[in-house]
């Protein structure tokens, strides 16, 4: 059976040489039948899923999500305000 779209690349043990720099490290917690566990924080998954949070909030705003603005600073502009509501 193949893997739905959305949930490819989450339990690879590979990963990109982007993701291979110091900084850059998976924080997925791993299925309770997998045989292998990668390091997994807690801590670190909180703080992670509080940043997917806070862009899925932001995108709500459809000008945010398509970007209609060129420049950053125009952007910025309309994420300030659009945190703001949102929080």
């Amino acid at each position: 059976m193949p893997t739905p779209a959305g949930r490819q690349g989450l339990r690879q043990r590979r990963h990109s040489p982007a993701d291979r720099s110091d900084r850059a490290a998976p924080n997925i917690p791993p299925k309770a039948n997998s045989r292998w566990k990668p390091c997994f924080s807690p801590v670190l998954y909180r703080g992670r899923k509080a940043i997917e949070r806070m862009f899925g909030r932001l995108k709500d705003f459809r000008r945010i999500a398509i970007r209609y603005d060129r420049l950053a600073t125009n952007y910025l502009a309309a994420v300030c305000p659009a945190a703001t509501v949102s929080y």
